[in-house]
C-alpha cells in the first residue's frame, strides 16, 4: 500500500470502512457452487460422493427461490449419469 498514491490509499481505507468484509472459510465445493449458481441459468447435477454438496446446495437454493446475479432462479436438473450431465451442459451452450 505504501507504493500507491496517497489519494488511492485514502479511497481504499474509506471503502474498507464503509463496506466491511464478511469472510467465511469455505471448502472447494462451497466456493464452486457459490460462483456457479450466481452465473448459471440451468444447472445439471449428477451427485457423486466427493461433489455431492455442489448439487445438494444448488438444489436447496433453487427450491428456496434464491435468485442468481441476473435475478433468475436457475433450473436445477438431476441427471442419472455423468454422460447425461455432460450432454445437458453441452446442449445449453
Amino acid at each position: 500500500i505504501q507504493e500507491l498514491p496517497l489519494e488511492v490509499v485514502q479511497a481504499l481505507r474509506k471503502a474498507a470502512a464503509e463496506h466491511p468484509s464478511k469472510q467465511e472459510p469455505a471448502d472447494g465445493c462451497a466456493a464452486a457452487v457459490t460462483v456457479a449458481y450466481a452465473f448459471a441459468e440451468t444447472i445439471f447435477i449428477f451427485p457423486i460422493t466427493p461433489t455431492t454438496p455442489l448439487g445438494e446446495t444448488a438444489d436447496q437454493w433453487a427450491v428456496a427461490g434464491k435468485t442468481n446475479s441476473f435475478g433468475v432462479v436457475p433450473k436445477v436438473q438431476q441427471m442419472q449419469s455423468e454422460a447425461g450431465a455432460v450432454a445437458g451442459v453441452h446442449g445449453t451452450l
